[in-house]
């Protein structure tokens, strides 16, 4: 889908899935990525009902406790956005390393790595 986003074309990430030319567009073609306005909609309302669930006593899972082994710990309010940006930088981490030699040479191409991140 694409879409004006402040005057410029904007390839837009939809709702409903995300096909694989719009991968292709961005790994090849360097197409700029952005959020629909009905997808920006979603996003908040999904950011709101974490709120609320982050507010609650509830155990939920990767939200109030934590992750694998530490699923029936709970995490304390002022330590959750921490837990979250942890596992980012993890997963990034692992993302990242995949992609480099021991000497930080790219092992895998540009392309297949755009694509698979």
């Amino acid at each position: 889908m694409i879409f004006r986003d402040g005057g410029r074309k904007t390839r837009g990430v939809r709702v409903d899935r995300l096909g694989l030319e719009d991968v292709a567009a961005v790994a090849r073609d360097g197409a700029q990525v952005g959020l629909s306005p009905e997808a920006r909609e979603r996003v908040s309302a999904f950011r709101e009902h974490i709120g609320r669930i982050e507010d609650s006593e509830r155990a939920v899972y990767g939200i109030t406790t934590g992750f694998g082994a530490l699923a029936m710990t709970r995490i304390p309010p002022e330590e959750r956005r921490e837990l979250q940006h942890a596992i980012l930088r993890n997963l990034m981490h692992d993302a990242m390393e995949e992609t480099l030699d021991a000497y930080g040479k790219e092992i895998i191409p540009e392309l297949e790595t755009k694509s698979a991140v």
